[in-house]
């Protein structure tokens, strides 16, 4: 438990905070994408006469 940690640098933690924000913007875009296609998959079968 008493190991030395090295103080991180700023250029260090902008590309690591660049790097998550990419990764979480991905799953953002992906969760509105699927959401988007089940809404629309919803309304096709309501129009179609399909009940609950």
């Amino acid at each position: 438990m008493n190991e030395k940690v090295e103080p991180v640098n700023r250029q260090d933690e902008r590309e690591l905070v660049h790097r998550l924000d990419k990764r979480l913007l991905l799953f953002a875009m992906f969760g509105n994408l699927v959401k988007s296609l089940d809404n629309s998959n919803l309304a096709s079968a309501f129009i179609s006469g399909m009940e609950e």
